[in-house]
């Protein structure tokens, strides 16, 4: 993968590369502020494609970018919610964690309770 400085220099190999075929030519313009070529007029084949292909380029460097400055962003935010969030149990040495007895009593089942049975189809069927 190409360091954004070598990207940046073929680009602006490849700009000076357009303007010398296009030289003369009113039909593009550069935007200042993005550093995409716009056409006023057909330029006819491949310099349309040139022209096409420099744009989409500048795209995905100002893509990369942003997907740099997002990644750094969502790391600060990581390390935030790190530094607020509680520990976990068990974290500290004083602070074990309890475990609750359960209440898990048998039943008692008198000879008169009604049980609920499924039958294939049938739905639900009481039997005494």
């Amino acid at each position: 993968m190409a360091t954004v400085e070598v990207r940046q220099a073929a680009l602006k190999r490849y700009l000076d590369e357009i303007k010398q075929k296009n030289a003369g030519s009113q039909a593009l313009e550069e935007n200042t502020d993005t550093k995409m070529l716009h056409m006023n007029a057909p330029l006819g084949g491949w310099k349309e494609w040139s022209t096409l292909t420099y744009d989409h380029n500048v795209l995905g460097d100002l893509l990369l970018t942003e997907n740099e400055q997002l990644k750094k962003i969502k790391e600060e935010l990581e390390n935030m919610i790190k530094v607020l969030s509680p520990p976990a149990p068990g974290a500290f040495p004083w602070s074990v964690p309890q475990s609750f007895p359960t209440l898990n009593f048998p039943m008692p089942q008198s000879r008169s309770a009604k049980v609920k049975v499924e039958e294939e189809g049938t739905g639900l069927v009481e039997k005494s």
